[in-house]
C-alpha cells in the first residue's frame, strides 16, 4: 500500500477523532459543571492540559538541544500577552457562557471563532479582506445572531440563554483574538511551544480566580465520573486533540483540516440531546446552518478557490 495515501488516512482518522473529542467536550463540561464552579473547574482542566502538552513540549525541546522556558526567555511579554487573552480570559469566558447556555447553541457559536480571527486581524491591519470573505462574514454573523437570540420557543431578546450566548461570543472573540496575537510568533515558536507556555501562564490567573469558589464545590458528589470527565476535558479534549490539529494543520494544510471544524457543533448538539436532554431548536438549526455556510464561503475566499 502507498505509504504517504496511508499517513493521509491516519491523519483523516485523527481529525474526526479530535471533532468528536470537541463536540463530546461541550457535554462533558455541561456534566462537571453540574457538581462544581465554572472557575474551580477551569484549575483542573489546565492543570490536566498543561500536563499532557508540557511532557510532550519538554520531549521536543530535549531533542532540539533547548531549554524548556527558552521561547519565553526571548518573546515574554508576546508570550504572557498570549496566556493572557488566549487562555486566562478565553477559559473563564467559555465556562461562564456554557454555564448558562446550552451546549448546542455554545458548540455552534464557538464554530463562529474564524469569523472574529478575520475581523480582527483585519481591524489590526495584518490582513485585506475580498469580497468573498465579507459575504461571508456578514452570513456568518446573521447565523451567530440567530443563535444568540435563541430561546427555547422561538428568537427572542428576553431568551433566558441570553446571557450565556452573550458571554460565548466573548469567548469566540477572544480565542480569535489569541489566534490572531500567535502569528507574530508562529514563525519563530513552535505551536506545541506557544500553546504550553501560553497555558502555564494563564494557571496562576486561574488559580487567584478561583480562590472564593472552592468552598462552594460539594465534595461528595465529585465522584470518579466527574474526575473521568475533568481528565477527558483537560487530556484529551484540550491536550491530545490539540496536538492532533496541529500535526493536521501542517500536512494536510489549514483548509483542508478546517473543514472538520464545521462538524463540531453537529456532534455537540446530537450529544447534548441524547446525554442531556436538550432540546434543539429552530433557532440553533436556522443559526448554525447561516453560520457554517458563511464560514465555508469565507474560506473559499482565502484560499481563491
Amino acid at each position: 500500500m502507498n505509504r504517504p495515501e496511508n499517513s493521509k488516512w491516519r491523519i483523516e482518522a485523527q481529525l474526526f477523532a479530535v471533532v468528536l473529542m470537541w463536540g463530546l467536550n461541550f457535554v462533558v463540561m455541561k456534566l462537571i459543571l453540574s457538581v462544581m464552579h465554572p472557575h474551580v473547574m477551569n484549575v483542573f482542566r489546565v492543570l490536566a492540559a498543561g500536563s499532557v502538552l508540557g511532557v510532550l513540549f519538554f520531549l521536543e525541546q530535549r531533542r532540539k538541544g533547548e531549554r524548556f522556558f527558552e521561547p519565553l526567555r526571548r518573546w515574554p511579554f508576546e508570550i504572557i500577552r498570549i496566556g493572557i487573552v488566549g487562555w486566562a480570559a478565553y477559559q473563564i469566558a467559555f465556562s461562564i457562557g456554557l454555564n448558562n447556555t446550552t451546549a448546542g447553541s455554545a458548540a455552534i457559536i464557538m464554530a463562529s471563532v474564524p469569523l472574529w480571527t478575520a475581523l480582527l486581524a483585519y481591524l489590526m491591519r495584518l490582513e485585506r479582506l475580498n469580497l468573498f470573505v465579507w459575504v461571508g462574514l456578514i452570513i456568518s454573523i446573521f447565523g451567530t445572531g440567530i443563535v444568540v437570540l435563541s430561546g427555547e420557543q422561538e428568537i427572542a431578546l428576553g431568551s433566558e440563554f441570553l446571557f450565556g450566548n452573550l458571554i460565548m461570543i466573548l469567548a469566540a472573540s477572544l480565542w480569535g483574538s489569541y489566534t490572531v496575537l500567535t502569528k507574530t510568533l508562529i514563525d519563530r515558536v513552535s505551536p506545541l511551544g506557544l500553546t504550553v507556555l501560553a497555558l502555564l501562564i494563564s494557571v496562576p490567573v486561574m488559580l487567584v480566580v478561583s480562590i472564593p469558589y472552592w468552598e462552594t464545590v460539594d465534595w461528595s458528589k465529585v465522584n470518579w465520573v466527574i474526575w473521568i470527565a475533568l481528565g477527558f476535558s483537560g487530556s484529551l479534549s484540550t491536550g491530545i486533540a490539540i496536538v492532533f490539529w496541529n500535526s493536521a494543520v501542517k500536512q494536510l494544510g489549514a483548509s483542508h483540516t478546517a473543514v472538520y471544524n464545521n462538524v463540531v457543533p453537529l456532534i455537540a448538539l446530537i450529544a447534548s440531546f441524547f446525554f442531556l436532554g436538550e432540546k434543539i431548536m429552530l433557532g440553533q438549526i436556522l443559526g448554525g446552518t447561516f453560520t457554517i455556510v458563511g464560514l465555508v464561503i469565507m474560506r473559499r475566499g482565502h484560499t481563491g478557490e
